[in-house]
């Protein structure tokens, strides 16, 4: 995923910076989530890699399952 920043500039003299998400990929390993839509019941977990789009989640039945990651709740 590609962000543009423009810094306030306007829009006829547009200058922007293009960063991905990939700069910050390993932020959120290891932080606490829910899961928006449970895996078989259960939903608390522990981030554990980053896939771009995707997170791979440890759930607390030991199961990690590769969820998006507008379908996560950091806690």
């Amino acid at each position: 995923m590609v962000w543009l920043k423009t810094d306030g500039i306007p829009s006829h003299n547009l200058q922007t910076i293009m960063y991905t998400d990939e700069d910050n990929n390993s932020d959120m390993i290891g932080a606490f989530c829910k899961l928006l839509f449970p895996w078989k019941g259960h939903s608390n977990g522990i981030i554990v890699d980053d896939y771009g789009t995707e997170w791979l989640v440890q759930l607390t039945n030991g199961k990690e399952v590769p969820v998006y990651k507008d379908e996560v709740f950091i806690v």
